[in-house]
């Protein structure tokens, strides 16, 4: 399966984008069941490179991934808020400046 196309799984989650070996790879968006949606780069079925992921609660995360797990840095807004936050990541942690790991809902 390569190319461009389209899946629905029966759990109601829906991928549109480009396809390697079965696997969604370079463009695509994907939307889950519960409202949250990726639009971004794949490599190997997982989010890899730069995306935006709308949380179904109305939070935006803008940043880069590496095999799925938000990693180096990215723009997070918190519902409703027009107010962004810098934050830095290292496989899906949170980081401070001084490189401590911080405790967060993004």
């Amino acid at each position: 399966q390569d190319g461009r196309g389209s899946y629905s799984w029966t759990n109601g989650n829906r991928y549109i984008g480009n396809w390697k070996k079965g696997k969604m790879c370079e463009r695509g968006v994907m939307r889950w069941a519960n409202g949250d949606l990726y639009d971004g780069f794949w490599l190997n079925g997982f989010r890899h490179g730069s995306g935006v992921y709308k949380f179904a609660d109305g939070c935006l995360y803008y940043g880069t991934w590496s095999r799925g797990l938000k990693d180096g840095k990215g723009v997070f807004y918190p519902a409703g808020s027009k107010q962004p936050s810098l934050k830095k990541w290292s496989r899906s942690l949170e980081y401070d400046d001084t490189g401590k790991f911080v405790l967060s809902r993004s």
